[in-house]
């Protein structure tokens, strides 16, 4: 027989045995370049400092998602029946979005479109395209190699018990193709400055940890 749900059900079964509702505000990403990857000291030249400036925008993220996944189906109908069923024929994983607050030195705008800039082999003091603002050039040439510009992107779900590292998910060679506008208006005094960044990735791979429901 069923037992039925109650207050006093869930704090038993829930809480007390399982540790209770996962926190949505307990996480943190980390982005791995390939070991060959020259994308970290490219970036320096855009002012970036790689293992620095991540620590921050882990504070900056205002959203992240943990992408879904979807299988793509092939209609066939049986025989004689005329009945439609649907199998699946392709596995495919959903972009990643994430949003950050952009603070006073827009950290978030200008990792990502330094990123974004690697990929495209933009490099600052080369012959082209001076930037008179900043009195530096810009060369643009071929666009660099697949495996220079994509990075393990790493999103950890953390709890606030032991091996709190209850989820890792590994986008594996990702990479940003999309940094948003950053929308302003006068009206908007008291708001915040946010950037939308969405990533492609090859596929996800999702690692579990046992959660131990006692307090650390």
């Amino acid at each position: 027989m069923a037992t039925p749900v109650s207050i006093g059900n869930f704090i038993t079964e829930i809480i007390s045995n399982r540790g209770g509702p996962s926190n949505p505000t307990l996480y943190e990403f980390t982005v791995a370049p390939s070991a060959t990857s020259s994308i970290k000291e490219s970036m320096k030249g855009f002012g970036i400092e790689w293992d620095q400036e991540l620590r921050f925008l882990n504070y900056l993220n205002n959203e992240i998602q943990i992408p879904g996944i979807t299988f793509q189906n092939s209609e066939v109908r049986q025989f004689q029946k005329g009945i439609p069923v649907k199998m699946a024929s392709s596995k495919i994983y959903n972009e990643m979005d994430m949003t950050f607050i952009c603070d006073v030195s827009s950290l978030p705008y200008r990792f990502f479109r330094a990123w974004i800039d690697f990929v495209g082999n933009v490099e600052p003091d080369a012959e082209k395209f001076y930037d008179a603002t900043n009195k530096r050039s810009f060369g643009v040439s071929a666009l660099r190699f697949y495996d220079e510009y994509v990075c393990d992107f790493t999103i950890k779900k953390l709890e606030k018990y032991k091996n709190d590292e209850v989820l890792n998910v590994v986008l594996v060679k990702a990479w940003p193709y999309s940094v948003a506008s950053i929308p302003m208006s006068h009206a908007s005094q008291n708001g915040l400055v946010k950037l939308s960044v969405s990533m492609y990735y090859e596929y996800a791979k999702p690692t579990y940890n046992k959660v131990t429901p006692s307090p650390a």
